[in-house]
């Protein structure tokens, strides 16, 4: 008997070996991973899941009756649920249910059997979103104005993420090509302070038509005038007392960039020497490159200068010429023309009694006896850069005599 022993053995293997294959042939036992959203059922209103993302791996073994051949299985050959009902916030193991659509599958057991669900109550709070731009506008043109027609939002989640939540941002790219108005759907992301995105979260609407403004890259800038009167000199004794500039501000034009660095505007320089009175002009106005003025339309400005003295004064003697007199007569007075004059101090300093003179006309008067003349500051004489001021007298009373 022990002599047959090996060969029982061998026999004995064999047969097992045909037996498996063919049982294996005819009811297998498989299994896969399995992964999906398990559908969470029966979920209080007011709860949210929390580690929704975690509730997506199950590996499912199974096997096939009745020699039934199925191409490969995918999620929608089952059924996965968790039954949420009755349970309040916070940590659960909860028995996890998967069943089979198909009657020739056999479902033998699953993994994990359980599954971990935290549970939240949910908040919901209103955003006003923001938007910005993400790229560039064509070549010369650059974004005006992001218009956005829902002016609020609502999102809904677990309230420890709901109140992460700094901004609901949306972000619109720019390729390069736009050089008009456009609208664009964008999608909205609700974004911690630190800019990390926040899942899982509703998100009404979760996108938006946006309508995005574009126009060229200039902007307009409103700046002061100043007038450029380095190559001006001053007559001795006078000084520039006011300037008045018409209009006193410019409008401008240009890209943002370099409006930034213009505070005002100059006039082309002004030329003059020795000035000693008022001067008006117009002037053009000095742009910088690549800025160009809208306001005043001509580039001209209107410049007055107003001229005051230091007042520097000297009051001289006057020497008096006649006019129409007879040889034979001369000139009795009691008090002789004096005449003030003003001007710079080097010119006063020059100056000396008679060096002034004034003309009086006898023609209707060349008669012996005591005349009477009617002083004006046209009637003297006196040298340039001076101003007359005054005289003394203004009725001058004189007797003509015989010599």
């Amino acid at each position: 008997m022990l002599k047959n022993l090996n060969a029982k053995i061998v026999a004995l293997m064999l047969a097992f070996i045909v037996w498996f294959f063919v049982v294996s042939s005819l009811d297998q036992v498989k299994s896969f991973n399995y992964r999906t959203d398990i559908n969470p059922l029966n979920l209080d209103s007011s709860l949210e899941i929390l580690n929704e993302s975690n509730l997506s791996n199950v590996k499912i073994y199974y096997k096939t009756l009745n020699n039934v051949r199925f191409a490969p299985l995918n999620f929608d050959d089952f059924t996965v649920t968790l039954n949420l009902s009755g349970l309040k916030s916070g940590e659960h193991d909860v028995p996890l249910s998967v069943i089979s659509k198909h009657p020739d599958l056999e479902i033998l057991n699953y993994y994990p059997e359980k599954i971990k669900v935290i549970l939240e109550t949910k908040l919901i709070k209103i955003f006003s979103p923001d938007f910005e731009t993400q790229g560039h506008a064509a070549s010369g043109y650059t974004v005006k104005d992001i218009v956005n027609a829902e002016r609020v939002i609502n999102v809904e989640g677990a309230e420890s993420i709901v109140k992460q939540i700094d901004k609901i941002k949306g972000i619109i790219p720019l390729f390069g090509n736009e050089t008009s108005d456009f609208i664009r759907k964008v999608d909205l992301k609700a974004l911690t302070k630190y800019g990390s995105e926040l899942s899982p979260l509703s998100i009404d609407p979760e996108n938006l038509k946006i309508e995005v403004k574009i126009g060229l890259d200039e902007e307009t800038k409103t700046v002061g005038i100043i007038p450029s009167l380095e190559k001006i000199s001053m007559q001795e004794g006078f000084f520039i007392k006011s300037i008045r500039i018409d209009p006193p501000i410019a409008t401008i034009r240009g890209k943002h960039d370099n409006l930034a660095l213009i505070d005002n505007l100059q006039t082309i320089r002004l030329s003059i020497n020795q000035l000693d009175k008022d001067y008006q002009s117009a002037l053009d106005l000095d742009l910088p490159p690549d800025i160009s003025l809208l306001n005043p339309p001509d580039n001209k400005v209107k410049i007055s200068l107003e001229v005051g003295s230091l007042n520097y004064q000297r009051e001289v003697q006057v020497k008096v010429q006649t006019k129409n007199l007879s040889g034979g007569y001369d000139l009795e007075y009691e008090t002789p023309i004096t005449a003030l004059f003003v001007g710079s101090p080097s010119t006063l300093d020059k100056i000396a009694d008679n060096d002034v003179s004034i003309i009086l006309d006898f023609k209707n008067n060349n008669s012996l006896g005591q005349k009477r003349f009617e002083l004006q500051k046209t009637d003297f004489i006196y040298p340039q850069n001076l101003t007359i001021l005054d005289m003394s007298p203004k009725i001058w009373e004189v007797t003509v005599i015989r010599k």
